[in-house]
């Protein structure tokens, strides 16, 4: 930090505080689970007749929320105070999703993003209208509350997934 900074926190008794939340773990009897999935994946990966030339067909798919405003987790304010008050736009709980995927050979599939609002109204057919001119690699979709259910990962699967494997068909990575 600054040291001009430092002097007036001094000064003026304050103090740097960072927002805290409480944050969940996974429990022993998930963590087992995940442990015996992952063994059972290993050990019958022979039954599922993939060699290494078609790993590029194993595609991990996560969803992640990307949210319009990301306030500061870091304020200034008198010491003593019990409750600090930090303002924004409103937006803080507003979010895209992005459905993110990879293949297990590293190839990277174009990210999914998926809106809230009415499938295959105004508002999505904009959307792709818009997001097409800067990159042809990115598609959106609008979804009720912005999650991907089974429909959107339906059009993931048709838009994405169908049209990678028929690219890396004809242009064989090995």
């Amino acid at each position: 930090m600054n040291k001009r900074v430092s002097n007036i926190i001094k000064k003026y008794n304050l103090v740097i505080r960072k927002v805290s939340h409480i944050g969940q773990s996974i429990p022993e009897k998930g963590k087992d689970l995940i442990y015996r999935f992952l063994y059972e994946i290993i050990n019958k990966r022979r039954y599922l007749l993939i060699n290494d030339n078609e790993l590029f067909r194993i595609v991990n798919c996560d969803e992640t929320a990307v949210y319009y405003e990301n306030p500061d987790i870091y304020t200034i304010d008198i010491k003593g105070h019990k409750e600090i008050i930090i303002n924004t736009d409103g937006n803080e709980s507003k979010k895209i999703s992005v459905l993110l995927s990879i293949a297990v050979n590293g190839n990277k599939l174009p990210p999914f993003l998926i809106f809230k609002g009415a499938e295959k109204k105004t508002v999505e057919k904009n959307l792709n209208k818009n997001i097409n001119i800067l990159n042809k690699k990115i598609f959106a979709v609008c979804q009720k509350k912005a999650w991907c259910d089974t429909n959107i990962f339906k059009k993931w699967y048709e838009k994405f997934f169908l049209n990678y494997e028929k690219k890396i068909i004809k242009n064989p990575v090995c």
